[in-house]
């Protein structure tokens, strides 16, 4: 949603990453959180300690997502800029992030990863597979809803992740805009 003509950001900024698996949506994400200091949220780390837990919680998906998108409006309210990492399958799953942002007056920036080789993406998969992660079986054929209103799309085939993360630091709006949490 965009914000009026003129309004002035009093919070941080929100990065949102979203992109199917092996797109290296978790490696520019991370690397964007240490570039910025800003709290890094995985929902792949959320989800994996609630399975640790002694809950049953069957299908945990809806709960990581409410779980990552409440730390972020905390961090958020401290000031911090907040780097979330999920596929975000579903414009769903996507769109409370937009009610986080208008909340904390932040500025919502929603970076998609895409990787248009498929043997890559899954050779990606495979290697992580054999660290307990889900393999190409499980994850290959997914697909999800289209991104409409992606800010930064970044293609990462053929760019080891150094230059796939100095490319997005390139594409980030101003970082000297009052209020973004960038600088």
């Amino acid at each position: 949603m965009p914000r009026p003509p003129g309004e002035q950001l009093a919070g941080p900024r929100l990065c949102v990453f979203c992109g199917l698996p092996g797109t290296g949506k978790s490696t520019l994400a991370a690397g964007l959180a240490r570039h910025l200091g800003a709290a890094y949220l995985r929902v792949d780390a959320i989800r994996d300690g609630l399975f640790q837990s002694e809950l049953r919680l069957g299908d945990a998906k809806d709960g990581t997502y409410c779980a990552a998108r409440s730390l972020a409006a905390e961090n958020l309210a401290l000031g911090r800029p907040v780097v979330a990492d999920a596929v975000h399958w579903t414009a769903a799953l996507r769109h409370p992030w937009t009610d986080v942002a208008a909340r904390a007056r932040a500025q919502l920036l929603w970076i998609e990863t895409l990787c248009s080789d498929p043997a890559i993406r899954q050779a990606r998969i495979e290697a992580r597979a054999q660290s307990g992660r889900k393999s190409w079986r499980k994850v290959g054929a997914l697909g999800m809803d289209p991104v409409e209103h992606a800010d930064i799309r970044i293609e990462t085939c053929g760019m080891p992740p150094e230059e796939s993360l100095a490319a997005l630091i390139r594409a980030l709006p101003d970082s000297a805009e009052p209020g973004t949490g960038l600088g």
